[in-house]
């Protein structure tokens, strides 16, 4: 058994940051083919914007989504390490079994 005592906080931030920013895209890409197939789902008659602005706005989501997420996913992610170095020196850390071969 080997003990983790400490996280680096940079370390984890980068890698929830990049996690959430994949998340962000695959959200951003369902939204964006939701509203390039069903812009009537998302469009009201009585502002008389084109289909076209509406699909331009579910590209952008493509950038939005991964943009928000990955900026979200790096300050989670370096809060969630600050709190487990607290909580590990009280607690004695995370138990990880490591197998080399």
């Amino acid at each position: 058994m080997t003990i983790i005592h400490k996280i680096n906080i940079l370390s984890l931030a980068k890698i929830y940051s990049l996690l959430m920013a994949i998340m962000g895209f695959i959200v951003g890409l369902l939204f964006s083919l939701l509203r390039i197939m069903a812009p009537s789902l998302y469009t009201n008659s009585s502002l008389g914007m084109p289909a076209l602005a509406y699909s331009s706005l579910g590209l952008m989501s493509l950038i939005f989504f991964p943009v928000i997420y990955g900026i979200m996913g790096f300050i989670i992610g370096a809060l969630t390490a600050v709190l487990y170095n607290f909580v590990a020196k009280f607690v004695g850390g995370l138990e990880i079994e490591i197998n080399k071969k």
